[in-house]
């Protein structure tokens, strides 16, 4: 059967900014209603993100109660979550809360999920399965990220704890019959050779054919043009699933699904504007910090969820958006910081004043128990805990004189060469490398640079018995970039070396390491990721073979990744792992590494000018638009907070955990003035598993270990109950200040004349239209709708298309964003989509009668 299911694929934010789009919404909404009136059993998916809704209902209130109806009656499908978050990069609480709040939003129109609806996230962790059957959903429709090596549309995906969805991979893209009723004349022509293409790759022999596309305003029911029949249906994800015969010998894919090779996930987003990601990381931080206290009373934070959420989703925590967007992220991050610490100071301050005396203070994030000497790079003390809560600190280190640069304690001993590199036990550490890139903010393709790496001071900060500081100055200059660095080196008696890098750059088309090397290469590599830490091979190829090629051509029309892929996501920290042992790199907000042989690097900055560009190398087809985005340079101050780590554990080992958590949740310092109370500690929540959020009274954890730990299954997302005592109410007389709070980690550098670029992309606009000229004088002596003329109108809709992004360029560079530009491009945008279909069915028909010919 042929399931043909209308929907709409909304990226708010991309080549506009939310204001702008949030404007199309009327126009969309009010055709859909019509729609909807006139054919009371049409279904519209909304992308599933329950966001679209609250834009519509914040600037179109009037439209909620025709809302409400299409939702009940079953006409617009909802969710299941917030938004499409990019799940490489969101980190564990981010996901659940997208999740959580997505849910929240389908219960207030008496609706549940069932099946998510995820067509263009750039790819997915290995444990969406179990977060799916978390949230009653049995099945998915994706489309990036698949990497089986026979591909078949229907698949069932398993996590690691043998959680099961199943799968509807969407192999011929999430608009293959977009677009009919501007192509009237083929319009059946289209249906029958989509299905053509696609029988091969279904079990089950059910065909996903969807009609709608990015930004989409006209939505319509293609059963206008079509006739109605047993075999073509209209349908839903719902009514889909029901005609797949979950008997059959369905293949179960388990793991990540990263791979590029049908469709393309793009793993250079990884690293495109880092500093965003930096950004998100702290004020992620900060809001699991504040969302855990909020259950000791007071008000919710999930407005300010909401607003953070927003920034996860593909486009724009990927760097890929114009700056304009950007910069609204930035905005929105700093906005939060403030907000954030100020109610976090609040919750320390009610739980301070019922129990704790003036004094200095741990608040500790951390679910494990510590009894070491700690310093967190300004001051080192005594930390004695046992999991989330208050401590007081009680003794700090002595100062002394020591001016070696050497560090050893009972894990290992450390010593910083004059060239900056660091000899730690049998590896070394410190290497700062300049690649030249060729990429996009989508793909990077990377090759060797001529740089320079100076030593431009090294000098003892502080030194006592159980602590040492170590500052260092750099300079690294290649010829399209100039980086100094300000760095401090940070030993106490754990087994962490914490290594923060303050980067001041200037440059273009770059790539900047940090690296470690061993001596030995006999290793595994350990990644954490979300809800678990996964085994990685060093390196893996995007390789399709002839014969499955050959069968594919016309079905693969979306960009896909070839060759060998050097760039992979990581969360908190990579590890270069033996027998009993791991060496690992960690790193705060940072989300790509790379590894060549017993090299492990993880990317602090990587420069690029365009959002999109032609024929990057290791990519075939197109990412997106053609549109210069000096922001994506990075020219910029940025903090980074890394650490290196060697124990003599197995990385999935509460112990690793144990340290690890120390660097990722580290105590924050404050002085509490407090004269009517006597209490020194308050232990909140102690756990050997890592936490993640709150819902209500209850600690969302998971074991990311080989064994079971406190009775959760290795591999399991669970959660834990907590009996706090509300304090909300409570006169509260203490004062709170942080020591030593982190600070934003960002600051933008001043923009650059950009007088050089207007001229190249004015050239190249001019060059183009001469093109178009050339194009539109064929076009009126060519009979219409002859295979000529529709090839040579793709042509002129790929150049106009082109040319409208570099327009859109120049107004971008002072800052502006004409809405009729962006409208008009939006257009020629979806035409262009249109003629691609139109032009592969063309192409088949040239080669079957070709083959015809050859035949007779």
């Amino acid at each position: 059967m042929n399931h043909i299911i209308c929907h709409t694929h909304w990226d708010r934010e991309w080549f506009a900014t939310s204001n702008i789009t949030n404007s199309w919404l009327r126009e969309l909404f009010e055709r859909l209603f019509i729609l909807i009136e006139k054919t009371p059993e049409y279904t519209f998916v909304l992308d599933g993100q329950t966001l679209i809704i609250e834009d519509l209902l914040e600037n179109f209130p009037e439209f909620e109660k025709k809302l409400v109806a299409a939702i009940k009656s079953g006409n617009l499908i909802i969710g299941p979550v917030y938004s499409q978050i990019d799940f490489r990069i969101a980190s564990e609480a981010a996901i659940i809360k997208n999740f959580e709040i997505g849910l929240k939003d389908m219960e207030k129109f008496g609706d549940l999920p069932k099946i998510a609806w995820m067509v263009d996230n750039f790819g997915f962790i290995s444990q969406l399965s179990q977060l799916l059957r978390m949230y009653g959903i049995v099945a998915v429709f994706l489309w990036r990220g698949v990497g089986i090596e026979n591909p078949t549309i229907e698949f069932v995906h398993e996590s690691i704890d043998s959680s099961r969805v199943l799968c509807v991979f969407l192999i011929g893209g999430y608009r293959n019959l977009y677009g009919l009723s501007l192509t009237k004349d083929i319009a059946k022509k289209r249906l029958i050779h989509e299905i053509k293409k696609l029988e091969p790759f279904s079990l089950t022999k059910q065909i996903p054919l969807l009609d709608g596309y990015d930004l989409d305003l006209s939505p319509e029911d293609p059963f206008e043009l079509l006739s109605r029949n047993d075999e073509t249906v209209r349908s839903s994800p719902e009514i889909f699933l029901s005609h797949i015969d979950e008997s059959l010998n369905i293949p179960v894919v388990r793991g990540e699904m990263l791979s590029g090779k049908y469709a393309c996930v793009f793993p250079g987003t990884l690293s495109s504007r880092s500093y965003l990601k930096v950004e998100a990381y702290y004020i992620e931080k900060m809001l699991r910090y504040c969302d855990f206290l909020s259950i000791f009373g007071g008000e919710s934070v999930e407005d300010l969820w909401r607003r953070y959420l927003k920034t996860l989703i593909h486009d724009n925590i990927c760097g890929v958006a114009i700056d304009k967007v950007h910069e609204n992220m930035e905005k929105t991050y700093r906005e939060l910081y403030r907000d954030l610490k100020k109610f976090l100071l609040s919750k320390i301050g009610n739980l301070g004043a019922s129990n704790f005396k003036s004094g200095s203070y741990a608040l500790c994030f951390s679910p494990y128990e510590y009894n070491n000497w700690y310093c967190d790079g300004r001051r080192c003390f005594f930390l004695k805990s046992k999991g989330v809560g208050f401590y007081r600190i009680e003794k700090v280190d002595r100062y002394r004189n020591d001016n070696t640069l050497v560090w050893k304690n009972d894990f290992y001993r450390a010593e910083l060469k004059n060239n900056g590199i660091m000899k730690v036990n049998d590896f070394s550490v410190g290497y700062l490398e300049l690649l030249k890139e060729a990429g996009d903010s989508y793909s990077s393709f990377t090759s060797p640079l001529d740089f320079s790496c100076s030593v431009k001071s090294i000098e003892i900060e502080s030194a006592g018995l159980n602590h040492k500081i170590i500052k260092m100055k750099r300079k690294l200059r290649s010829r399209n970039a100039v980086i100094e660095t300000e760095e401090k080196i940070v030993f106490d008696k754990t087994p962490l070396i914490k290594w923060s890098i303050v980067t001041t750059s200037k440059g273009k088309n770059y790539v900047l390491n940090f690296s470690i090397k061993m001596k030995n290469s006999g290793s595994e590599v350990f990644a954490k990721m979300p809800f678990e830490i996964v085994r990685r091979e060093k390196e893996t190829y995007e390789f399709i073979d002839e014969e499955l090629l050959e069968r594919l051509k016309h079905v693969l029309i979306a960009a896909r990744e070839v060759g060998k892929v050097d760039e992979y996501p990581f969360q908190g920290f990579v590890s270069l792992s033996f027998p009993g042992r791991t060496v690992a790199l960690m790193a705060k907000g940072l989300r790509s590494y790379r590894i060549d042989d017993s090299k492990l690097s993880v990317t602090l900055i990587r420069s690029v000018e365009w959002i999109a560009k032609k024929n990057v190398k290791g990519r075939i087809g197109d990412a997106g638009p053609l549109i210069y985005a000096p922001g994506a340079k990075c020219d910029r101050t940025t903090r980074f907070e890394l650490a290196v780590c060697d124990v003599n554990v197995n990385v999935k080992s509460t112990e690793f955990m144990k340290w690890f958590n120390l660097f990722d949740d580290q105590p924050l310092k404050i002085e509490l003035k407090n004269n009517s109370c006597c209490r020194n500690s308050k232990i909140l929540f102690l756990s050997k598993l890592p936490w993640v959020c709150v819902k209500e009274s209850k600690v969302f954890v998971y074991n990311p270990f080989d064994e079971i730990v406190e009775h959760i299954l290795p591999g399991k997302i669970s959660t834990v109950s907590l009996n706090p005592r509300k304090t909300a109410g409570e006169k509260n007389s203490v004062l709170v200040r942080f020591v030593d709070f982190p600070s934003f980690p960002s600051r933008a550098g001043k923009k650059t004349s950009s007088a050089n670029m207007q001229k190249t992309i004015k050239d190249k606009i001019n060059k183009i239209n001469e093109e178009i000229k050339d194009v539109k004088t064929k076009l009126k002596n060519i009979e219409k709708n002859t295979k000529e003329y529709r090839f040579l109108l793709h042509r002129f809709f790929t150049l106009y298309r082109t040319m409208l992004e570099l327009k859109l360029s120049l107004p971008l560079l002072k800052g502006r964003l004409p809405e009729k530009l962006v409208w008009k491009l939006n257009e020629v945008r979806s035409k262009k989509r249109i003629s691609d279909y139109i032009v592969e069915l063309m192409e088949e028909e040239l080669l079957w009668s070709m083959s015809m010919r050859f035949m007779i």
